[in-house]
């Protein structure tokens, strides 16, 4: 048996995620190289760190042994499987899934098409979401930190009533993609049932905007939803600002967050520019950390616009 146990030519390895990269000895079609995206790896931490997230690549690319392994580290039946998990943990969300993408027209850069990071890179951005629907508190930046451009909250809403039935807060990276607050690339709400939602995206000192129809939801796969494609992809009439050829994001200048771009934002914006205020500050719209000349800029050009 030791002579066996040696002898790697007499073993088939398939059905694996070599993180380093698939050895010579492993290479056939059913084994890859990815990030698995584990939940918060820690060496010699809490099992639990090594739960996968919605979108990761070794969810359901297992294949059944024999004799079969019935149950996955935590207890899950993998009896019933035709094609488990790899890994210790099968992913069983508990609520429907949705990827979302959307951006911000304030710190947009069009030669990239993509945000700023001013906020993060300044150490302005803070720990604590902005958000009272969802007070979320860290004590780190989840692992894509230097991509953050600022706090969002995401929304369940009623398919008929657009009545908020339970929220989310995030971050929006650069590239517009949103993530949760632990650094999901997808966003999980539990006990929710499958069905059609109306899905919505809140910032601090842009308009809201909301799905133009209901979405369909679910718990077994992911559903991606990306705001930036078209100006239909909002709800309403001139729900989104054109920011390149082909992107469309939230419109800036609403930092008081009452669904329209009036004086009393202009006001807000002019005391704490007389002021000198500076920092992780709702009425700075581009989000460079200063309320200057290129924040009124931006919420003048969209008030008179009627947005």
């Amino acid at each position: 048996y030791q002579a066996l146990f040696n002898d790697l030519s007499a073993w088939t390895f398939s059905h694996n995620d070599w993180v380093d990269g698939v050895p010579a000895f492993a290479q056939e079609p059913n084994s890859f190289s990815q990030d698995p995206l584990f939940v918060s790896p820690v060496l010699a931490g809490p099992p639990k760190g090594y739960q996968v997230q919605p979108l990761s690549p070794v969810i359901d690319a297992g294949t059944v042994v024999n004799p079969a392994v019935a149950d996955d580290f935590s207890g899950i039946s993998r009896s019933d499987d035709a094609a488990p998990d790899i890994g210790a943990f099968e992913f069983l969300a508990d609520g429907v899934m949705v990827q979302l993408k959307a951006f911000l027209q304030g710190p947009f850069d069009a030669d990239g098409d993509s945000m700023t990071t001013e906020l993060i890179d300044a150490d302005l951005l803070p720990h604590e979401s902005p958000f009272a629907g969802d007070p979320v508190s860290l004590t780190a930046f989840p692992n894509d930190s230097t991509d953050c451009v600022d706090w969002v909250l995401v929304e369940l809403r009623d398919e008929n009533t657009r009545a908020v039935l339970t929220n989310q807060s995030g971050f929006v990276l650069k590239n517009g993609s949103i993530i949760t607050a632990d650094g999901w690339q997808a966003f999980v709400f539990d006990g929710v049932a499958d069905g059609s939602y109306v899905l919505s995206v809140k910032s601090r000192n842009h308009l809201d905007i909301m799905s133009r129809l209901a979405v369909a939801l679910n718990h077994a796969a992911m559903t991606s939803y990306d705001f930036s494609t078209t100006s239909d992809q909002g709800f309403g009439t001139n729900s989104q600002i054109q920011l390149d050829a082909h992107v469309w994001g939230l419109i800036a200048g609403d930092s008081n967050q009452d669904g329209y771009l009036t004086t009393q934002d202009y006001v807000l914006w002019y005391n704490d520019q007389q002021n000198s205020v500076s920092g992780y500050v709702d009425t700075d719209l581009d989000g460079d950390g200063i309320v200057d000349i290129l924040d009124f800029q931006l919420w003048q050009s969209n008030a008179r616009e009627g947005y």
